[in-house]
């Protein structure tokens, strides 16, 4: 038997994945929500702008960093992709509760498919929420959040 397949962790059925090492992979390219483009209150849908980043080093004395840094496209044609997308999110009002965050993160290529956990489309408890223009930004609240 190689070596290869002995260093290999067993896994068991149903065990989680632990996808912590890929959040500090230096070949990993990130893309962070970086800021609110548009924003519609009345139906609590808009788009958001993501950052492209790679991590590099930073190093003082005897100290090194890994730290997340913007970087431009690396794809050819350069055309072909937004460096920093701008794609969609919306708010789902589940519950006076639960408020659902539903963000788009990539180009769509499936048509939508009906809902398996909420019934119909959209979740309407917007009624239970109360909105209010604050400076800088928006602000939902009910009796519970």
């Amino acid at each position: 038997m190689s070596s290869l397949v002995m260093a290999q962790t067993p896994y068991l059925l149903n065990e989680p994945v632990d996808i912590s090492p890929d959040f500090r992979n230096f070949t990993n390219t990130y893309f962070l929500a970086d800021s609110l483009v548009s924003f519609d209150p009345a139906t609590a849908q808009g788009t958001l702008s993501w950052q492209r980043n790679i991590y590099q080093t930073r190093q003082a004395f005897d100290n090194m960093l890994a730290v997340l840094h913007p970087t431009g496209g690396n794809e050819f044609p350069g055309v072909e992709y937004a460096v920093s997308p701008v794609l969609p999110f919306r708010l789902d009002f589940v519950s006076p509760r639960t408020v659902r965050i539903r963000m788009v993160t990539g180009k769509v290529k499936q048509p939508k498919q009906p809902e398996l956990m909420i019934v119909g489309d959209t979740v309407s408890n917007m009624d239970a929420w109360k909105y209010s223009k604050i400076e800088g930004g928006y602000k939902y609240t009910s009796p519970y959040g």
